[in-house]
């Protein structure tokens, strides 16, 4: 239920900076401060972050984990212990009998 958030939660916390460095680095006048300004470039920040992190949850993080659940036989389904079952053959014995 959480492994998607989780992980592109994670992800935008990898992303964020360097998106901030480049969209702040990229300016080419003197930024006065305005609240609406402000509040435009934290929209413009979010969804970039967001869609950054989407992409490199497609691209990176979902083939890896599952190259790692096969590499370490997670997909594989263990026999179940401790419960006996009967074979066809030992059940018509012993209801012969």
């Amino acid at each position: 239920m959480w492994k998607l958030p989780a992980r592109l939660s994670f992800a935008m916390y990898l992303i964020h900076l360097p998106i901030i460095m480049v969209a702040n680095g990229s300016w080419t006048h003197t930024y006065y401060f305005r609240s609406n300004e402000v509040f435009y470039r934290f929209l413009s920040d979010l969804m970039l972050t967001f869609i950054a992190a989407f992409i490199l949850c497609i691209l990176i993080d979902a083939p890896f984990s599952t190259l790692q659940k096969l590499l370490m036989g997670a997909g594989k389904k263990k026999p179940q212990t401790g419960v006996k079952t009967e074979s066809r053959d030992a059940y018509e014995e012993k209801t012969q009998l």
